[in-house]
């Protein structure tokens, strides 16, 4: 099985951004963990993903993922 993983963060601000970046610098890893064919940062999950939403740092993280 492969699959498309997202990500994206609220509100559009530094802990936001700061989120996003750390994603983008562990690509590599999440997209190996997760079986996922490709990693779209910054962009919500498409319909029909599995999604779930986290807090820290006073922002959400939404991540989801999707069968390709």
């Amino acid at each position: 099985m492969s699959a498309v993983a997202s990500a994206d963060a609220s509100p559009a601000d530094g802990s936001a951004d700061a989120m996003l970046d750390a994603l983008r610098s562990q690509e590599d890893y999440v997209r190996r963990e997760t079986l996922s064919v490709e990693l779209r940062i910054g962009e919500p999950p498409p319909p029909g993903a599995y999604a779930e939403e986290r807090e820290a740092d006073g922002a959400t993280l939404l991540v989801g993922i999707a069968r390709a």
